[in-house]
């Protein structure tokens, strides 16, 4: 564990996330509709009679080569995307409040829901995506570099998880807290359940709470 001199000597470092990006928005919106084709082809393959399916077999083995190549190719157009906390959490904090979630049940609250864990305006964050930008497969932007050369090349479920991931940079630990209270009910309540004093006594046909009579006890219970 260093000391507290150690860590005022040492500049904390940034917490950064990766997220794979392709390029290519051709191609991923090709695997998406080669995706959803076979799922279809698949269903109706699963529903057809035992005979007379020979077109719907042909077409399933094409689009599944087909999904193969693309992917392959979106494969050589992908990298990594890595963002950063670039502003201090206060001022993420106050962002968070001018820019909350859209009510349930709205246009757009389902984006806000699926990228920014219904947090966040996830529509606001993507237009301050730039300044949370940090590097391309490990080379760090200069500036204006990722407005340019980047962003018009990225797909929407791609800036979407850009998204997602600079909310899981700021909002990291928000799970273990849940997870944490979840727990601590569960044995406060597990504590209260199994206390004299603030559980209910056992019916008398009940077992529960009680220790398993020996047999000597059962055997001279019978014989009374």
């Amino acid at each position: 564990m260093p000391s507290l001199d150690e860590l005022d000597a040492t500049p904390a470092q940034v917490p950064t996330r990766d997220v794979e990006v392709c390029l290519d928005g051709q191609l991923v919106v090709r695997m998406a509709e080669l995706t959803e084709e076979i799922d279809a082809l698949a269903s109706a393959a699963a529903a057809r009679p035992r005979k007379g399916g020979a077109p719907i077999d042909s077409r399933l083995r094409e689009a599944r080569a087909e999904l193969e190549q693309v992917s392959a190719k979106a494969g050589e157009q992908t990298g990594a995307l890595t963002l950063r906390k670039a502003i201090p959490q206060g001022d993420w904090m106050t962002f968070v409040d001018e820019h909350p979630p859209r009510p349930e049940k709205t246009t757009g609250r389902d984006r806000d829901d699926r990228w920014a864990h219904g947090l966040v305006n996830v529509d606001a964050l993507i237009a301050r995506i730039a300044d949370f930008a940090h590097a391309w497969d490990g080379q760090e932007f200069k500036p204006g570099q990722f407005e340019r050369a980047l962003l018009p090349r990225l797909v929407g479920g791609d800036i979407g998880e850009a998204a997602k991931a600079v909310v899981e940079l700021y909002e990291g630990r928000r799970d273990f807290h849940v997870a944490r209270t979840i727990s601590d009910v569960y044995l406060t309540a597990s504590s209260a359940f199994s206390s004299p004093e603030t559980s209910e006594s056992p019916r008398e046909s009940s077992t529960a709470g009680r220790p398993a009579p020996s047999s000597e006890a059962t055997t001279k219970k019978a014989s009374e």
